[in-house]
């Protein structure tokens, strides 16, 4: 992991999640603007951040902010609270921010069609007569963060089969349940690409490259 002081970088932003003292996710949000002042401040950037039933905080109330870029680097900025409703987060994040990390393997967020096609259990593979329906919620070259109507549990091995064109079937380990820590809803399994051949890899790689082109050109869309 490594750490640099640095300033945000507006136009690479993706997403922003705001933590209270405790760690708690407060909002995760992909609706954000970075507001013009008539007097600004050395180093600060103004941010404002919106999402649908947040609790309200304090003015002051100190606040955790991540700041995701659509290269999938991540940082991490200690601030306090302008102004908050149940709707919206008013802030400045300046040059105390921190590069918290610079991913080998992008994070790209998704919401590619999937089917599991088999389960290995035991060292004994079953293919599946009816696949079971995942979507795929966000990917990198290591694993996914797969939603599906199935239970699973950590340890289980499944194999995923991705992508209309140019299909990819691979073996699958599940690390983790993801759980939403606002409602305690079951948001989906967090899963590790085990045993991936040099063409799965490459075939990853090439839809994760799409993807950040398809996202920097809706973003620049949006600014015209």
């Amino acid at each position: 992991m490594i750490w640099v002081i640095c300033m945000i970088n507006k136009e690479k932003v993706m997403k922003i999640d705001v933590y209270d003292q405790k760690k708690i996710l407060i909002a995760a949000s992909k609706v954000f603007s970075f507001p013009k002042e008539l007097f600004k401040s050395k180093n600060q950037v103004s941010v404002s951040v919106k999402c649908a039933n947040m609790r309200t905080l304090k003015k002051n109330e100190p606040i955790t902010v991540i700041f995701e870029y659509v290269n999938g680097t991540r940082v991490e900025c200690q601030t306090t609270v302008d102004s908050a409703t149940r709707i919206q987060i008013d802030f400045h994040a300046g040059n105390e921010v921190e590069l918290e990390e610079r991913r080998a393997s992008f994070k790209i967020t998704t919401n590619e069609p999937a089917e599991i096609v088999a389960i290995e259990r035991n060292y004994s593979v079953s293919h599946l007569e009816e696949f079971i329906k995942a979507k795929i919620l966000n990917i990198n070259l290591g694993g996914v963060l797969m939603k599906t109507g199935t239970a699973f549990e950590p340890k289980d091995v499944v194999y995923i089969r991705m992508f209309d064109e140019e299909p990819v079937e691979i073996r699958t380990e599940i690390l983790r349940k993801q759980i939403d820590p606002i409602s305690g809803q079951l948001i989906g399994y967090g899963c590790k690409f085990t045993e991936v051949s040099q063409q799965e890899e490459e075939r990853l790689a090439r839809y994760i490259f799409e993807c950040q082109v398809a996202e920097r050109e809706r973003r620049k869309n949006e600014e015209i």
